[in-house]
């Protein structure tokens, strides 16, 4: 085989001593270049040596020759005698001298020879010598059996007769290279010849001449196949090894005879927690727990001196960790042919966990027997039947419960033996068949059911309970099925209880709102989907928060994580009034009760809502009335004074005004004071209005012909920038009011509506027949339920935003800084209130505002007054007697005047008392009663009701400033009840005098 490296590099190079045979050593590069010259006991002379020899020789022949022919005395022919003999006889002498060592020179050679032939012959190694052109000059036995050649056959042929053509090139390649390098390589090579593959280990040298040039290779070459499979199988053998000692699960500890680790494999080392190198340095003694050391060390010394040829044993290690670590350890002794004991090895498994295990194996298995008596005793005190069935349903195992619940012990020898007993669905009432009991499917089907509910008929009495069943299937470890187990528990009371309770949540008004911790609601009753119209099937499971509006959406998980933290108990308790949200969005107040309570170690909470709503528009209207009574009061008190003194002031103006002639200078001031008169007039009967205590004349109205009378006006009054629609219904129906007072209603709201279009917009009047029900009512309880006739006036004006609309009523409340007196809508409130109506208002910024005013509709037939009455103007004279009380001088004296005047004869009494006196006294007839409702001493009322006792055919006219009394208030209603409103003028005064007088004729 070709080395890797080039010819130069690899020149000196030798192979190791473990790729050559023991045997034989390694071939050397010296002791091939010895078979240059012949081996023997004295080295062959060479050319130089003999060429010395013989000129040595020459020079001493000559010298003693010479000297000995110069003793004779020797001269002419003699002297060329004897020099002629002298050098015949040197001649002859020299070469009997070169012809010995000539013949000597042969006889090494042919001994060196035959050496090396002998040499070459005797040896297993290959020999060979090939010339320059790689043909053999020497081939020994020993290689022709190598190539399965004989030795004729190889010399003078190159290798290409010898081996394969690869190997062929390479082998004469590598000869190029020695030749050329001068230098001698020792290398492997892997040829084939004859078919067979050997690897050789060759080492050769340049061949030299006589001159010293290189004239071939000599080499020798060893078969090393074999060898070279022994040394593979032995580095297997030893990586086997290696590999099992350094990757086997089991440790492996060596040591000497004295106990002092020599080797330890991983495993042996994790096992004691430490590096092997630790455990070179370590005592044997100190790894081992003290309880076990003396045993361990007694069996080691035993196993050492031969006495023993090995033990097994289980004792405890102690970790690097301080740990003890119980192991199994197998120990034996390796020992010479001798059976001296060279070491010791032991094998050590770790079997902590197994110990570990087998403790809690027994500890298991004793509470497996304990857990079993005590499964015995539970089920044997379980008030729930227990059941228990192998595969095919058979039961085998039931608890002293199952008979009393299910009224005999059950039994079944498969699943079709539960036919025998009788159950029921309780939804469908169908019966359940014997695949369908919960025990059939688990033990069947390997289903799990909890708390299926099922009424059964128990056996013998035939009685029905109500059960719920939960069943599972026993798995065993394989996870094959072992079997079922069913529970039935009793809930027949419970039920009872649970339809009561639900019939008892359905029926309360209030919502009952069940949550968990994390704030998911759990129960929803009826009531709680009509107050908040959802369904309980869109509540439960959704937070609770969804029926919050925000911020209390966002903060209500944050009030229940405190208090489950912190038992901060802002979020329960009753009477906290909260705002709440409905499906739609619509926000409501409610009265919030919250309580909590445990159940299976989970707290739970309970919320009671109540719809306030109702409750909050009633309060709202509470205060609403008292502040309209508490104004209405002042109002009223003002009304009357201030009527009293209008009563005089327009009364004698309008009396002086009528007496001036047309060219007096004064009448145009006279005309002033009686006109600002009569404008103090309509703010008193404003002021009246809006506290409801105007005495009111109703008749029978159209509010179409109303309308149609007040068009032009209207038009006039808004303005020609607003345009004016009016819509009056097909056939609407009559109303009781006071002609004056809807038309002050509808001026009103006219003048409201214009004041909100500032640039122009459309107004729209309309009337209709309208029926309010109950569901309007429970929305506006201000309202009651019947027939009503609505005008609704429509602006397209800037419209209102929730606090302006809550206040617009309020008397004084004005949006229109210094031009607004607040009164206007609140005289539109007071008169339709005062009428039986109601009145609504539906206003959105920046679209408009309608007002909605409903008035009852009527029913009686009209009065002739209503008519006839209304169109003729009665006669202001007579001659009748009028006892006048009146506690206000200035009032008196006007209308004693006023009535003197148009012929009446006039009583003057200052209060009801004195009026008692006077009728007492007077003789004659006193036709009429014309008094003032409050008087100190005695009022009017008890001293008409007096009086008309002492004269039943006397008429009562009353006067009053405002209409605080009963019966004033009975007189809005009572046509026979007269009464005249202050300020009142001088022909309205004698008008109702005759008026009153006539009406009984």
């Amino acid at each position: 085989m070709l080395p890797s490296t080039s010819c130069a590099e690899n020149a000196t190079a030798t192979v190791s001593r473990t790729a050559v045979p023991r045997r034989s050593g390694p071939i050397s590069t010296e002791s091939l270049m010895t078979l240059e010259r012949p081996p023997g006991p004295e080295a062959p002379p060479r050319p130089a040596r003999i060429t010395l020899t013989y000129l040595a020789f020459g020079l001493l022949w000559i010298w003693f020759t010479d000297g000995f022919l110069a003793g004779f005395g020797l001269d002419g022919r003699d002297w060329f005698l004897a020099a002629a003999g002298k050098g015949t006889a040197f001649v002859l002498l020299s070469a009997a001298l070169i012809f010995g060592l000539a013949r000597r020179e042969f006889r090494v050679a042919a001994h060196a020879a035959h050496l090396l032939r002998a040499v070459a012959d005797g040896t297993t190694d290959a020999m060979f010598v090939k010339d320059r052109d790689g043909r053999y000059l020497l081939f020994n036995a020993a290689a022709a059996r190598l190539v399965g050649k004989t030795v004729a056959e190889v010399l003078g042929r190159d290798d290409t007769a010898l081996f394969d053509p690869d190997g062929a090139r390479r082998v004469m390649a590598l000869d190029r290279c020695i030749m050329e390098s001068g230098r001698p390589l020792t290398s492997e090579e892997v040829l084939t010849s004859a078919g067979v593959t050997r690897t050789y280990l060759a080492t050769k040298a340049p061949y030299r001449d006589e001159t010293g040039a290189v004239a071939g290779v000599i080499g020798i070459s060893r078969d090393v196949t074999d060898h070279k499979r022994d040394e593979e199988s032995l580095r297997d053998s030893v990586w086997r090894f290696r590999s099992v000692f350094e990757h086997a699960a089991t440790g492996i500890g060596i040591t000497d005879p004295d106990g002092r680790f020599l080797q330890c494999n991983p495993a042996y080392c994790a096992t004691l927690g430490l590096t092997e190198a630790e455990l070179r340095e370590a005592d044997l003694a100190q790894l081992i727990h003290p309880d076990d050391r003396a045993e361990n060390m007694a069996l080691l010394r035993q196993l050492s001196a031969g006495e023993i040829p090995g033990y097994e044993i289980e004792n405890r290690f102690l970790h690097a960790s301080g740990e003890p670590r119980w192991v199994h350890k197998w120990v034996t002794a390796l020992r010479d042919a001798e059976g001296r004991t060279k070491c010791l090895m032991a094998l050590v498994t770790d079997v902590t966990e197994r110990r570990r295990s087998e403790a809690e194996l027994r500890a298991s298995e004793e509470r497996s027997r304990k857990g079993a008596a005590l499964l015995s005793a539970v089920m044997d005190a379980l008030p729930v039947s227990v059941i228990i069935a192998d595969p095919v349903g058979r039961i085998v195992r039931t608890n002293p419960a199952s008979e009393r619940i299910w009224g005999r012990a059950p039994t079944a020898d498969s699943v079709d033996g539960y036919r025998e007993y009788v159950g029921y669905w309780p939804d469908t009432g169908r019966r359940i068949e014997p695949h369908e009991w919960p025990m059939s499917r688990a033990v069947l089907n390997g289903l799990t059911a909890t708390a299926v509910g099922v009424t059964i008929e128990r056996a013998g009495d035939r009685t029905r309970r109500r059960l719920e069943l939960s069943a599972a299937p026993v798995i065993g470890d394989a996870g094959e099925r072992l079997g079922g187990v069913v529970a039935c528990l009793d809930v027949t009371e419970r039920v009872a209880a649970e339809t009561l309770l639900t019939s008892v949540l359905d029926n309360v008004l209030d919502a009952v709102i069940g949550i968990d911790e994390g704030g998911t609601v759990r129960s929803f009753n009826r009531a709680a989907e009509r107050i908040f119209g959802f369904t309980a099937a869109e509540v439960l499971g959704r937070n609770v928060n969804t029926l919050m509006p925000e911020p209390d959406r966002s903060r209500h998980d944050g009030y229940l994580a405190n208090y489950l933290t912190t038992g901060s108990a802002k979020v329960i308790g009753a009477g906290r009034e909260v705002v709440a949200r409905r499906k739609n969005g619509e926000t409501f107040p409610a009265d919030l009760a919250v309580s909590a309570f445990w159940l299976d170690d989970h707290r739970y909470f309970t919320g009671v809502v109540r719809d306030i709503s109702e409750r909050r528009q009633l309060e709202d209207q509470y205060r609403h009335a008292q502040k309209m009574e508490a104004v209405g009061r002042l109002a009223g008190g003002i009304a009357h004074d201030f009527n009293n003194l209008l009563t005089v002031i327009n009364g004698y103006s309008k009396i002086v005004l009528d007496e001036m002639p047309d060219g007096d200078p004064h009448r145009e001031s006279v005309g002033m004071v009686r006109d600002a008169g009569k404008r103090a007039a309509v703010l008193t009967r404003q002021l009246l209005a809006f506290s409801r205590k105007q005495v009111l004349q109703p008749t029978t109205l159209n509010l179409n012909d109303l309308l149609d009378g007040m068009s032009r006006m209207l038009a006039q009054l808004i303005g020609a920038d607003v345009d004016l629609t009016v819509r009056g219904a097909p056939e609407p129906w009559p109303v009781r009011a006071d002609a004056g007072q809807v038309e002050q209603v509808v001026m009103n709201l006219a003048v409201n509506a214009r004041d909100a279009m500032p640039t122009g917009g459309r107004l729209t009047i309309e009337t209709g027949n309208v029926t309010l029900d109950t569901g309007y009512t429970a929305a506006h309880p201000e309202a009651r339920p019947g027939e009503y006739v609505r005008l609704a006036v429509t602006d397209t004006g800037c419209g209102m935003d929730v606090v302006t609309k809550a206040r617009i009523f309020e008397p004084f409340f004005t949006t229109k800084g210094e031009n607004g007196t607040g009164l206007g809508l609140a005289t539109v409130f007071g008169i339709v209130k005062q009428s039986g109506g109601h009145v609504e208002v539906y206003s959105e910024l920046g679209v408009g505002t309608t007002f909605k005013v409903y008035l009852p509709r009527d029913r009686s037939d009209p009065s002739p007054a209503d008519s006839a009455g209304a169109l003729r103007a009665p006669p202001t004279r007579g001659s009748e007697t009028v006892l006048l009380a009146e506690d206000e001088d200035g009032v008196r004296r006007l209308a004693k005047m006023v009535l003197q005047r148009a012929g009446y004869t006039v009583l003057e009494a200052h209060h009801g008392g004195e009026a008692l006196r006077i009728c007492e006294q007077h003789e004659g007839p006193i036709h009429l009663l014309a008094t003032d409702v409050v008087m100190p001493n005695m009022g009017g009322r008890q001293a008409a009701e007096r009086l008309r006792a002492m004269r039943p055919e006397m008429k009562v006219l009353f006067l009053s400033g405002y209409t605080d009394d009963t019966v004033v208030r009975h007189g809005v209603l009572e046509a026979e009840v007269a009464f005249l409103q202050k300020p009142f003028s001088p022909d309205a005064l004698a008008q109702k005098v005759r008026e009153v007088l006539d009406a009984a004729r």
